[in-house]
C-alpha cells in the first residue's frame, strides 16, 4: 500500500451561489457563472470560516456581537480546489481518494468527473480513482459542499433530527450560531493492491497480573482468493518485545485472532501509575510476499472490572470502576470541542488543554454527544496522560423531547456512524465508555415528549449501538444514556429511593443553605453532568466586549445576552453580595470577581460532597470543563483561550489524591450560635499517607488573626474518605461580618491547605467580601521547570482571597498549581505557572490588581 498527503495550506477556496456548480453557464448571458467571491488560500484540515477569517472576510467571532457576521457563509456553495500530481509508481494499482471528514454534504471530482456524493460529518468517505487518473500530470481535485441542512440548535425534537451533523454549531448556552463547512479530517490518496484490510480493529486486554492478550478482528474488501499472511511486532519505546507470523484464517474475507503476551507492563490511569503503551504494528503479504496493507495502533494493557457500588438500589448498573486491582474513583469534566470550528484543530491544541486536566486530578473526560468524534491525537493523548475517555454517539437531547430517533434511515444512518466510532478508537487504553448519547430520555409513562425517564436498550436505536459495541469492543462499558437509570435527575424529596443512578444538573449555586443540604444529602452512584456558573475575566470582557456595555451584568445587556445568556445569575449575586448600582460601571470588577469566586465555591462543594461518598459515589464530571467560544459566564472552568478560571485550581486542589475537606450546612455563621463543622480525609487507593504528614484546622478573621486552632489526627485506615474530626464554632461578629476556616496538611508534596469562608451577615450572607480592605502584596519570581515560580508575600492589614497570576496578553494555556488561594496577613504563597519568565503578568485578588513583569521582583 502506497499513500500521499493531501493536507496542506495550497487548496484554494471559492464562494458560490446555491447550485451554480451544476448550472455552470448562466441562461441569460449563456456565459460561465462567476463566483461571489475571488478564491482564497484554504487549509485542510480546517473549514471554511477559519479560511474566511485568514484571508480578512470574517470578523473574531467572539468580539462584541460578530458571530452574526458570520451567518451569511452557510447560505453559500463552497468550492475546494487542489492541483494534485499522483506518482507514476501508483500504476497498476487500485487508486482511491480518502477523506476522513467532510462537513456536510456535497460532491467530489476529479477534472470533470464526478467521483461521488457524500453526506454525513461523522463517517470517512473514499472514492476509487484508477479509471481518471493519469500518473505524473496534473489533475484538478474538487470538493463542492452544498449549503448546510437546517438543523435545531439546543431546542427542539430530537426524534425529528434526521440529518447527523454536529448540533452545537447551532447555537448551544455556551455557543453562537456557528455553522460549519468544509474538510475537517485529513485528507490522501492511496494505492493498493488487490486484497487490503476494510476494517481492523484491535483489542487488548490484560489478566492479572501481567498477561496480555490482543484480538484482532478483521474484514478485508473481497473474500482472498489466495492465502494471505500477517506478520505483527510489539515494540516498547520502538524496542521489539515479540513479534510472530501467520496464516490468515478466513475464507470470506472476515475472522478473528487472537494473541497471548506472557509479559506486559500495565497501563494506569493518571495518579494511580504509569501509562506504559506499546505500538502493535501489523502488515498483511500475499503468497508471493508482497505487502498488501499495513495497520499501526498506540495500545496498553488493562483490566477493567465494574463493581457494585456499596449500597447501591436494585437493579442499578455496577458503577464503581476497579482498573488492574486498584478502585477508582472518577473524576473530571464534559468535553466539547476546543473550537466552534473544530476542524482548525490542531495536536498542540488538544495538548496544552490536556495538560491542564492532568495537572488538576483528572481521571476521565466526556465527550459530549452533541459535537463530534474528537481526532485521533486527542486519544492518543489521553492514552499518554492517563485519562480516561467517556465517548457518546452524536445524538443529544433537544429539550422539547429527548426521544432518540427510530425510523430505517435514522437507524441505519446512526449504526453505520457507531461503528465508525467503534471500530476507529477500539483499541486506545484511555477509552472506558460508550454511551448511546447525551440526555436521551422520555415521560415516565413511556410519551416522547417527557424528560424525566432515560432511554434504555428496549429503545431499536439503542439497542443496534449495544450490539455493535458489544460486536466489536466487548471489553467496555456501554450505557444507553448519560444520565441513566430511572430517573435522569435528582430530586431532594426522592433521595433514598433508589432512584438516583446516574444523574445530571443542577447547573446552578443553589443558595447559601440550599447549596450544601442539596449535596449533604445526595445518594446519586454518578453525577456525570453537574454545573455551577462562573463569569470571565475583567481582562477578557475588555477584549471582547466589542463596544457593548457590558455593564449591568443583566438581560438588559446585549453582549449578556449575546454570550451568556443563560448564566445570567444576577439574583443569586444580589442574594449572596446585596444590591448592584446598574449606574455605576465601576462595580464591573468586583461583580466579575465575586462570580468567580462563587463559582469556585459552587464547585468545590459539590466535588467535595460526592467524594466524601466514595465509592457509594463512583464518579462526578463537572459541565463543563473549558469553552470554545468567549462567554459572559458559563459552567467552564477553563476559557475559550486556555486561561483557567479560579473555580479550576479549587478542583486541582479537591481531585488531589490526598486532601482534607470540610462539611457544613451553611454559609451563615449565626454569630454568637453554636455551629458543627465536620473534617474529612480524602485519599486515592495505592496513595501512601506519608509517615510524617500532620494536619489543623485554623480559624481566622480577616486580618489573619487566630481565633482557634485544632490539630487532627490523621486516619492510616485505607479508605477513600473517612471523618477525622469536628469543629464547633461559637463566634462573636467578626470584621466585615466573615470567618475563615483553613484546613492544612503537612506532606510530602508540601503544604496542602484550603480555606472555606463564612459569613454573619444575615440578610447578604456574603456582603463582607465587597467591603475588603486592599491587602500589599509584594511578589518575587523566578524561573521553575517549565515555567515561573512566583512567591507572593502579604505585608498588608488584610487578606488576599483567591490571589492569582495570570498572563496579561495573548493565550492564557497555562498551567496554574497553588492558584486562587487567600493569602493572610504575615503568609507567603507559592503560585506556579507553565508560561515562561519574560511575560508580563497580572496578579489579582477579590481586592486587588497589580500588573508585574516575570523577569522584576
Amino acid at each position: 500500500m502506497k499513500t500521499m498527503s493531501l493536507n496542506g495550506t495550497d487548496w484554494r477556496l471559492t464562494g458560490l451561489w446555491p447550485n451554480s456548480s451544476r448550472l455552470v453557464k448562466s441562461r441569460e448571458l449563456n456565459e460561465h457563472l462567476r463566483p461571489l467571491m475571488p478564491p482564497v488560500r484554504a487549509s485542510v484540515p480546517g473549514c471554511v470560516q477559519l479560511d474566511l477569517q485568514a484571508s480578512g472576510d470574517l470578523p473574531d467571532i467572539n468580539v462584541g456581537l460578530n458571530s452574526r457576521q458570520a451567518e451569511w457563509v452557510e447560505h453559500w456553495e463552497w468550492l475546494y480546489t487542489k492541483e494534485i500530481t499522483i506518482p507514476k509508481s501508483f500504476n497498476g494499482q487500485r487508486v482511491f481518494v480518502n477523506f476522513e471528514g467532510l462537513d456536510y454534504s456535497g460532491r467530489v471530482l476529479l477534472d470533470d468527473c464526478e467521483l461521488g456524493t457524500f453526506r454525513g460529518t461523522h463517517i470517512p468517505h473514499q472514492y476509487e480513482i484508477t479509471d481518471v487518473m493519469r500518473p505524473g500530470e496534473t489533475q484538478r481535485l474538487y470538493v463542492i459542499f452544498d449549503p448546510p441542512p437546517a438543523i435545531n440548535g439546543q431546542l427542539g425534537y430530537t426524534w425529528q433530527i434526521t440529518e447527523f451533523k454536529p448540533r452545537f454549531n447551532y447555537i448551544w448556552d455556551w455557543v453562537a450560531r456557528t455553522v460549519t463547512i468544509g474538510i475537517w479530517g485529513n485528507v490522501s490518496i492511496s494505492a493498493r493492491d488487490h486484497n487490503w484490510l476494510r476494517t481492523m480493529v484491535v483489542n487488548p486486554s490484560l489478566t492479572l497480573p501481567n498477561n496480555g492478550k490482543i484480538r484482532i478482528q478483521y474484514a478485508f474488501n473481497e473474500p482472498p482468493a489466495e492465502t494471505l499472511y500477517i506478520s505483527w511486532i510489539l515494540l516498547d519505546r520502538q524496542k521489539t518485545v515479540c513479534s510472530a507470523e501467520g496464516e490468515f484464517e478466513t475464507t470470506d474475507g472476515n475472522g478473528q485472532e487472537f494473541i497471548d503476551l506472557p509479559s506486559v507492563d500495565p497501563w494506569y490511569p493518571n495518579g494511580l501509575g504509569d501509562q506504559n503503551l506499546y505500538e502493535f504494528r501489523t502488515v498483511v503479504k500475499d503468497a508471493h510476499g508482497r505487502q498488501l496493507d499495513e495497520r499501526s495502533f498506540q495500545i496498553g494493557f488493562r483490566d477493567a472490572q465494574w463493581l457494585e457500588n456499596p449500597g447501591a438500589p436494585y437493579g442499578a448498573r455496577p458503577s464503581l470502576l476497579q482498573i488492574n486491582g486498584k478502585k477508582v474513583f472518577l473524576r473530571g469534566a464534559n468535553w466539547v470541542p476546543l473550537s466552534p470550528y473544530f476542524g482548525g484543530v490542531q495536536l498542540e491544541d488538544y495538548e496544552k488543554r490536556l495538560c491542564q486536566y492532568q495537572a488538576a486530578h483528572a481521571n476521565i473526560l466526556r465527550v459530549w454527544g452533541g459535537a463530534i468524534l474528537e481526532k485521533q491525537a486527542f486519544y492518543e493523548l489521553c492514552d499518554q496522560m492517563g485519562i480516561f475517555v467517556w465517548q457518546e454517539m452524536p445524538l443529544s437531547s433537544s429539550g422539547l423531547s429527548d426521544y432518540p430517533p427510530d425510523d430505517d434511515q435514522s437507524m441505519h444512518e446512526l449504526t453505520q456512524i457507531a461503528e465508525h466510532f467503534v471500530q476507529s478508537r477500539a483499541h486506545h487504553p484511555s477509552h472506558l465508555v460508550w454511551c448511546g448519547g447525551n440526555e436521551l430520555a422520555v415521560g415516565l409513562d413511556g410519551e416522547r415528549e417527557g424528560r424525566e425517564k432515560p432511554i434504555d436498550v428496549d429503545h431499536p436505536l439503542i439497542a443496534e449501538f449495544s450490539r455493535i459495541c458489544n460486536r466489536w469492543d466487548p471489553h467496555k462499558k456501554f450505557i444507553p444514556t448519560s444520565g441513566h437509570g430511572p430517573r435522569a435527575f435528582a430530586k431532594e424529596e426522592d433521595y433514598g429511593k433508589g432512584l438516583h443512578h446516574d444523574v445530571h444538573g443542577p447547573w446552578a449555586y443553589l443558595g447559601p443553605r440550599a447549596h450544601y443540604e442539596y449535596y449533604n444529602g445526595d445518594d446519586s452512584l454518578w453525577r456525570s453532568e453537574v454545573g455551577v456558573p462562573g463569569s470571565t475575566s475583567l481582562r477578557l470582557m475588555e477584549a471582547n466586549h466589542g463596544g457593548f456595555s457590558p455593564w449591568p451584568a443583566d438581560a438588559s445587556s446585549r453582549l449578556w445576552l449575546h454570550h451568556g445568556s443563560w448564566w445570567i445569575n444576577a439574583d443569586s449575586m444580589e442574594e449572596l453580595f446585596g444590591p448592584w448600582d446598574e449606574s455605576d460601571t465601576t462595580q464591573l470588577r468586583d461583580y466579575l470577581q465575586l462570580s468567580r469566586w462563587l463559582q469556585g465555591e459552587g464547585y468545590r462543594y459539590v466535588v467535595e460532597a460526592c467524594r466524601r461518598r466514595a465509592y457509594t459515589c463512583g464518579l462526578v464530571t463537572i459541565w463543563m470543563g473549558h469553552d470554545c467560544y468567549w462567554t459572559t459566564a458559563n459552567n467552564s472552568v477553563i476559557e475559550y483561550d486556555g486561561s483557567p478560571k479560579p473555580a479550576y485550581s479549587y478542583l486541582q486542589r479537591s481531585w488531589a489524591p490526598l486532601k482534607l475537606s470540610l462539611q457544613h450546612s451553611n454559609l451563615y455563621l449565626a454569630p454568637n450560635a453554636a455551629h458543627r463543622l465536620v473534617i474529612w480525609q480524602h485519599q486515592d487507593e495505592g496513595y501512601e499517607l506519608p509517615e510524617a504528614a500532620t494536619a489543623a484546622v485554623w480559624v481566622r478573621d480577616l486580618r489573619g488573626n487566630v481565633l482557634h486552632k485544632q490539630p487532627l489526627q490523621l486516619k492510616t485506615e485505607k479508605a477513600p474518605s473517612q471523618e477525622i474530626g469536628f469543629l464547633d464554632l461559637q463566634l462573636p461578629i467578626q470584621e466585615e461580618g466573615l470567618v475563615f476556616v483553613e484546613v492544612s496538611l503537612e506532606a510530602d508534596e508540601g503544604t496542602l491547605r484550603d480555606v472555606y469562608i463564612f459569613g454573619q451577615d444575615d440578610e447578604h450572607v456574603m456582603q463582607g467580601l465587597r467591603r475588603l480592605p486592599r491587602p500589599e502584596l509584594r511578589v518575587a519570581s523566578c524561573p521553575h521547570t517549565n515555567g515561573t515560580q512566583f512567591k507572593v508575600s502579604n505585608t498588608g492589614p488584610a487578606a488576599a482571597i483567591m490571589t492569582e497570576i495570570m498572563p496579561t496578553t495573548g493565550r492564557s494555556d497555562i498551567l496554574v498549581t497553588n492558584s486562587a488561594s487567600v493569602v493572610f496577613p504575615g503568609q507567603e504563597a507559592e503560585i506556579y505557572a507553565s508560561a515562561g519568565s519574560d511575560k508580563e503578568w497580572l496578579v489579582t485578588a477579590l481586592n486587588y490588581a497589580k500588573r508585574l513583569s516575570g523577569r522584576k521582583n
